[in-house]
């Protein structure tokens, strides 16, 4: 970050992060996740340098369409306490050619806000892409 004068650091999965040492147990993996969620927030705070991490939702089939919970993100409890800002993509049926993109937490001013964006098959050549409309 300092060397090279990193602005951002982007996480493309959060899954794909390597937690540091053997987990015999599910409360061990989550502890492990939650430390190096951690890590990445003290990071980003010592070097006033902002981290995106992507990561999935476990969401139930409850046959409707709303904005995922900060309560479903996928792997660990700790990453909704940990992060400051908490985006949430999510789709409508009837919408087929959108996303939805909602504010589920923001530390520093109003969360519920959403946008639709329009989503495109092809962003040149590297998958999807989308356009706020």
């Amino acid at each position: 970050v300092y060397n090279r004068g990193v602005g951002c650091i982007y996480v493309d999965n959060g899954s794909e992060v390597e937690h540091e040492g053997p987990a015999d147990n599910a409360d061990q993996f989550r502890l492990k996740v939650a430390h190096s969620y951690r890590r990445m927030r003290t990071t980003a705070i010592s070097t006033n340098t902002p981290w995106v991490v992507l990561v999935h939702t476990a969401r139930p089939a409850d046959g409707f369409e709303r904005p995922p919970r900060p309560s479903e993100i996928a792997e660990s409890a700790y990453i909704e306490r940990r992060s400051r800002v908490i985006v949430g993509l999510w789709e409508r049926e009837k919408e087929p050619d959108f996303l939805r993109l909602t504010v589920l937490k923001n530390t520093l001013g109003k969360k519920g806000q959403s946008m639709k964006l329009a989503r495109y098959t092809e962003a040149f050549g590297f998958g999807t892409a989308f356009e706020v409309p």
